[in-house]
């Protein structure tokens, strides 16, 4: 699977795996949004589905597990055990989709049956527009 999603990614079309090298101001924008989220995700009440592979090379699972801790809102997490970071290419993509289109059913049911609580999303503090983190 690495092979295949390394040739994907050389093929030099983002759209099927990803860039082969992430611009230096692409990683500093999302070291940016880790800050702001980290500093605001107790605040986060919606539902989230967190999908991690065990074994990632590039993302450590800890960081799903510290989200399913610290997030306010109910936490449905996946943990894949023969999947690499691509998981939605994967040999386990099949779970990915069946998982997010069940989570989207409880959600859609909830709010038909007018149990499902919609969270308003909150701006951004006026620092984080300007880049830097409040």
């Amino acid at each position: 699977m690495r092979a295949l999603v390394a040739a994907a990614i050389e093929s030099g079309d983002a759209s099927k795996a990803g860039m082969l090298k992430v611009p230096g101001g692409s990683m500093f924008e999302l070291r940016e949004l880790v800050n702001a989220v980290c500093l605001r995700v107790h605040d986060i009440h919606q539902r989230v589905l967190p999908v991690h592979p065990r074994e990632d090379d590039r993302a450590h699972i800890s960081n799903s597990f510290w989200l399913q801790s610290n997030l306010a809102g109910n936490v449905d997490m996946v943990v894949l055990d023969d999947s690499y970071h691509v998981v939605t290419v994967d040999r386990q993509r099949h779970v990915v989709a069946e998982r997010t289109v069940a989570l989207c059913e409880t959600v859609a049911k909830a709010h038909r049956e007018g149990t499902g609580k919609v969270v308003p999303i909150s701006r951004p503090p006026r620092s984080l527009s300007q880049g830097r983190v409040a």
